[in-house]
């Protein structure tokens, strides 16, 4: 993040811009109820831990919180370098669902359960079964299903076409390609790999405060058009008159 920018920076931090760190993507729900999901993912969630699931369907993303409540490996495929790669199954029960969220849940297993799907004892593979109070359907996987970490969710200081700027209280890797989540609003995010270009601290922040540069290594061409759409608005915004 030198000085000598391509593209113009825009500040955000007003706007409740947000980036997160992606744990798994690629993921597979195997059923869902109002009270809990099963799913499959390349990477383990750990029992006891709590992580936010986001579900991109049909120009809306549904956002849920679980508990893990258990979690094993399901298989092992080969790598294309013939290594052995695992797929985790498990199971989260959801925590903190208001009406409205459970309203959300409800209409997604609508769009989403499969035909002809009722009710199976077996379906959800024994999460908390005899404490159940809502049947599982099997459903279709929607376009994306991401698995956020939790702890490494950061509000975004400035943003442009090639980066972005974060603060957060754990200084990250310098060259290290992480997969993440930039979140304009609830319903509207982009993916991307952010390459870690700079972390510094800052010594006036009390408690300690990084300051990160990321650069926008890879995104789809579908995601570029939403980041494109944001910074338009973000350029009329700052070239708009004064009231």
């Amino acid at each position: 993040m030198s000085e000598g920018r391509v593209h113009k920076r825009y500040e955000v931090d007003l706007l409740d811009v947000t980036i997160a760190i992606i744990h798994a993507s690629n993921i597979e729900i195997i059923d869902i109820s109002l009270d809990g999901i099963a799913l499959l993912a390349p990477k383990r969630l750990n029992i006891g831990e709590q992580y936010d699931v986001k579900i991109q369907s049909k120009g809306k993303a549904l956002n849920i919180k679980g508990i893990v409540i258990w979690s094993n490996i399901d298989k092992i495929h080969k790598g294309l370098n013939s290594d052995a790669i695992p797929v985790y199954k498990a199971g989260l029960e959801f925590v903190d669902v208001s009406k409205y969220l459970e309203y959300e849940i409800d209409n997604f297993i609508k769009a989403h359960k499969r035909d002809k799907d009722t009710e199976d004892d077996t379906v959800g593979y024994d999460l908390r079964k005899d404490s159940r109070h809502y049947p599982r359907f099997q459903v279709n996987t929607p376009v994306g299903a991401f698995i956020i970490d939790k702890t490494q969710c950061h509000p975004v200081k400035d943003l442009s076409f090639g980066g972005l700027c974060v603060e957060c209280k754990q200084p990250m890797k310098i060259n290290s390609t992480i997969p993440m989540m930039l979140n304009f609003s609830e319903d509207k995010f982009v993916v991307f790999k952010g390459k870690i270009a700079s972390c510094h601290l800052n010594k006036k922040a009390s408690p300690r405060l990084y300051t990160i540069g990321i650069e926008i290594s890879e995104m789809s061409t579908e995601d570029r058009k939403t980041l494109t759409e944001h910074i338009r608005l973000l350029n009329t915004i700052d070239t708009s008159p004064p009231q």
